[in-house]
C-alpha cells in the first residue's frame, strides 16, 4: 500500500471519531414481549464505504472478545484484502466490488475465505475458528443464548440511497456496523422482533450504483478506476444490482475461541 493511502485511511479514521459517532446494542431481556431495549455500542470499528457487511463481521468478532483493535491497521487490511476479492481483480471467482455485499451467500463466502480469516486471527487472537452460513430470519435468535455465535441480519436503511444495511446480533447485545452517516441511533429507544422483521422485509429490490460515490479517498480512486468495466457485469442492469438472498434470511457465525 502506498504511503499517501495509508495517510487516507489515517485522516478518515480521525474525522469519524471526532464525531464521536457510535452503535446500538440489544438487550434481548424483553425478547418474551418481543420488545428489545436499545443501548449504545461506543466502541465500534467504523466502516469506511458501503462495507457494512464487513464491519459488522468484524464487530461481532469484536464484541464477542472485547479486545483492543488497531483500527487503522485493520482498515487498511481489509481495503487490500477487498481488492483481493474484488470483481475488478477476480473476474471470475470476485464476490464484491468495492466491499459492498448484497447478495447474502457473498458474504458468507468472505468470511469463510481464508484471507478473511487471517484478518481476523491477526486483529483477534483469541478467536480459533469461524464458520458462517445462511440461516432463515426467526424470532428463535433473539431467544438463544449462545455465547459462541452471532447473527448478521440484513435491514432496509431509509438513508443514504435508500440502500440495505447489514447490523450484527450477538448474545443480549446488537451492535450496528456504522455509517459514518449514521443516523438510526436516534430513533426509538425499543426495537420490537416484528420491526426488525419488517425492516428485513422492506428491503428494496435492488441497489443503484449511479448513485454511490463512496467517501473514503481510497475506496473512491479504486471505485473510479474500475466502475466501467464493473457496471457492465452481466447482472447489473442499468447501473443497478438486485439484493439476493438477504430477505427472510440473515447469517449465523458460529465461534471458536482460545
Amino acid at each position: 500500500m502506498q504511503k499517501n493511502e495509508t495517510a487516507w485511511f489515517c485522516v478518515s479514521f480521525l474525522l469519524y471519531n471526532y464525531k464521536k459517532r457510535g452503535g446500538r446494542m440489544v438487550n434481548k431481556n424483553n425478547v418474551d414481549n418481543e420488545v428489545i431495549e436499545l443501548d449504545h455500542y461506543e466502541n465500534p470499528i467504523i466502516q469506511d464505504a458501503g462495507n457494512c457487511g464487513i464491519y459488522a463481521s468484524l464487530n461481532g468478532f469484536k464484541m464477542l472478545k472485547e479486545e483492543k483493535v488497531n483500527k487503522i491497521g485493520i482498515k487498511i487490511d481489509i481495503f487490500n484484502l477487498v481488492k483481493k476479492v474484488s470483481y475488478a481483480t477476480n473476474k471470475d471467482t470476485g464476490i464484491t466490488f468495492i466491499g459492498e455485499f448484497f447478495d447474502g451467500e457473498n458474504l458468507c463466502k468472505l468470511i469463510n475465505d481464508e484471507n478473511f480469516k487471517k484478518v481476523v486471527s491477526k486483529y483477534f487472537p483469541s478467536i480459533e475458528s469461524f464458520n458462517a452460513k445462511i440461516v432463515d430470519l426467526d424470532k428463535s435468535i433473539f431467544e438463544q443464548n449462545n455465547l459462541k455465535h452471532f447473527y448478521l441480519i440484513p435491514i432496509h436503511l431509509r438513508i443514504k440511497n435508500d440502500n440495505m444495511h447489514w447490523i450484527t446480533i450477538y448474545n443480549n447485545k446488537r451492535a450496528n456496523s456504522i455509517n459514518g452517516c449514521e443516523k438510526r441511533t436516534h430513533r426509538s429507544k425499543y426495537l420490537t422482533y416484528g420491526e426488525i422483521k419488517e425492516e428485513n422485509s422492506s428491503i428494496t429490490d435492488f441497489f443503484d450504483w449511479n448513485k454511490y460515490n463512496p467517501s473514503n479517498f481510497c475506496y473512491k480512486k479504486f471505485y473510479k478506476e474500475h466502475k466501467d468495466n464493473f457496471l457492465s457485469k452481466s447482472f447489473i442492469h442499468d447501473g443497478k444490482e438486485d439484493y439476493r438472498n438477504v430477505k427472510e434470511k440473515c447469517i449465523e457465525v458460529c465461534v471458536e475461541t482460545k
